[in-house]
């Protein structure tokens, strides 16, 4: 599907689905950045702030050291399928069970 989307007088612009869709990504990443910044503004708390910032931080840099490239093609695999399972009810366990599976860790 094509659309024709004219920004003044004399420019007519013919608009690909593919093309909006961009449009409208690039759009909804502009409006999360300036989300992003106002509520960055209304941070009143120093230390609440740093810790925010910290966390974004650490975020990026995992992004750029992407643990995920790190990973075997094996680990990449079984990662993977461990995803797939656990849209599985059966596959999954109550928190209850984990809690007492791994309560000797806990302890420590």
């Amino acid at each position: 599907m094509q659309w024709i989307c004219g920004a003044r007088v004399g420019f007519i612009r013919i608009i690909d689905s593919a093309n909006l869709s961009h449009i409208f990504a690039n759009f909804n990443s502009m409006k999360t950045r300036d989300d992003f910044h106002k509520l960055i503004d209304t941070i009143e708390d120093d230390r609440v702030l740093q810790s925010y910032y910290q966390m974004v931080s650490m975020l990026q840099q995992n992004k750029e050291n992407d643990l995920w490239d790190s990973l075997s093609k094996n680990e990449q695999a079984e990662l993977l399928i461990s995803y797939e399972e656990s849209f599985s009810e059966k596959n999954l366990l109550s928190h209850n069970v984990v809690m007492e599976k791994h309560l000797k860790w806990r302890k420590k």
